[in-house]
Order: structure tokens, then sequence, then C-alpha cells
């Protein structure tokens, strides 16, 4: 993988921080798919197209103000990208200060972002890389 695909993710993360979702779709092809892990996501599994990460965007902040990702480390991993982040922002109904581990396998295809696999816990998603 290329030091270009690195800078694909790092341009969607900029992105979002500086203009939300709908600034960072860009980055993602038309038919990219966002999935998450079975064992940690209780809603759907998969979301597909640029409606459905919006839509997945918006489970995420329905319960958080100030949302927003912290990102630790974005790591070239040859064929794919990880990206080593938390979820911020606070709680809606409480405003407590709120921060949840979201670990991503990224992969890139014709300079676009085609698909996303979510863990929240970081050793999964390491292991995960290393298959």
């Amino acid at each position: 993988m290329s030091q270009t695909q690195v800078e694909i993710v790092q341009g969607a993360f900029a992105a979002y921080r500086d203009g939300g979702v709908d600034a960072a779709m860009p980055s993602f092809a038309p038919g990219a798919v966002w999935y998450f892990d079975a064992d940690e996501w209780v809603e759907d599994l998969a979301y597909r197209g640029h409606e459905g990460i919006r839509a997945a965007h918006a489970v995420w902040v329905g319960s958080l103000d100030e949302f927003g990702f912290d990102v630790h480390e974005i790591r070239d991993l040859g064929e794919r990208v990880l990206v080593l982040t938390d979820i911020i922002g606070l709680a809606k109904d409480s405003g407590t200060p709120a921060r949840l581990s979201m670990n991503l396998l990224v992969d890139v295809g014709g300079g676009l972002i085609t698909e996303v696999h979510t863990f929240t816990d970081r050793e999964r998603a390491l292991a995960a890389a290393e298959r």
C-alpha cells in the first residue's frame, strides 16, 4: 500500500473534523460499506453507500453532543489501513464526557475508501489486522 492510501484516510478524518459527515463523503466510494463487529454492535451490521454511512453516523451522534474522533494512530498495514481512535463527546442526557474505543480497518481502492470494518475492542481490531 502506498502512503497515498494512508493520506486518503487521514484526509477523511480531517474533512470530518472540519465539516462533519457530509464533508467526509467525497473520500468514500459511492458503494462503500461500513461494517460493525456482530459481537459489539446492536444496530445494523453493515451500512452501504453514502446514505448508509450517514445513517451509521446518526446512530453515533444520537446519544452524544460535541461528537468527534480522537485519532491515536493511523498505520499502513500493506493492504489495509488501521485506525486506532476513540469516539468522544458529551452524553446528551447528562452532559457527562464520553469516550468509546472505535478501531477501524479501512480498505482503499481507486483513490476512495471502499470498506471500513469497525471494532470497539482494540485487541480484536489488531487480531483482525493480522489476518
